[in-house]
């Protein structure tokens, strides 16, 4: 049977040796069970956010998304190391970012992406075990010290949404940071 981690909801195949060791993702030793039926419905789940709703503050005007090599960005604004297509004939790009954990903070501290942009995080964990939660979005990732984990999530809502080491203490600590969606004209 399978089972979900109580700390970061992560789902776990029956038999397998974190359920002894604890969470790959987050150090975790406690379970649920999920009966097969129940894993079924939550991988057929479909989740509808209503088109132009977003509870994120909206992102100040002027705000403008750089690009690959640029050095005129603000200090502690992510430039990507990858700019492409998302896709043949759609406006939308797929953005790529190195963000380090380090010394209790994230640096850089501040992503811009447009509207639509398919968002590639590189996250590495430099001195100790971090993590990263982007609660508007769902997802959560842990790496221990040494390591690097990839966070990718579409940018579909325009808005200013909160990225933050939960392990640090979350949104009181100095390791945080923004994610700023700029909307499509």
């Amino acid at each position: 049977m399978p089972h979900s981690c109580v700390r970061c909801n992560r789902i776990i195949p029956a038999g397998s040796k974190e359920i002894l060791e604890g969470c790959e993702e987050c150090g975790s030793h406690f379970f649920f069970y999920i009966r097969d039926e129940q894993l079924e419905k939550l991988k057929n789940q479909v989740v509808e956010i209503p088109e132009g709703e977003t509870s994120a503050p909206a992102v100040p005007e002027g705000v403008t998304v750089p690009t690959v090599g640029e050095t005129e960005a603000p200090e502690g604004v992510a430039v990507p190391t990858v700019v492409a297509p998302a896709a043949p004939g759609v406006s939308a790009q797929f953005r790529s970012f190195d963000v380090k954990a380090q010394n209790d903070a994230f640096s850089p501290n501040e992503i811009r992406v447009n509207q639509g942009d398919t968002v590639h995080i590189n996250f590495a964990a430099i001195g100790k075990t971090y993590d990263i939660l982007i609660p508007d979005y769902g997802l959560k990732q842990t790496a221990k010290a040494g390591e690097s984990k990839v966070i990718e999530f579409q940018a579909l809502n325009p808005g200013t949404y909160a990225f933050y080491c939960e392990l640090c203490g979350g949104l009181q600590s100095k390791t945080k940071g923004v994610i700023l969606v700029v909307p499509t004209k």
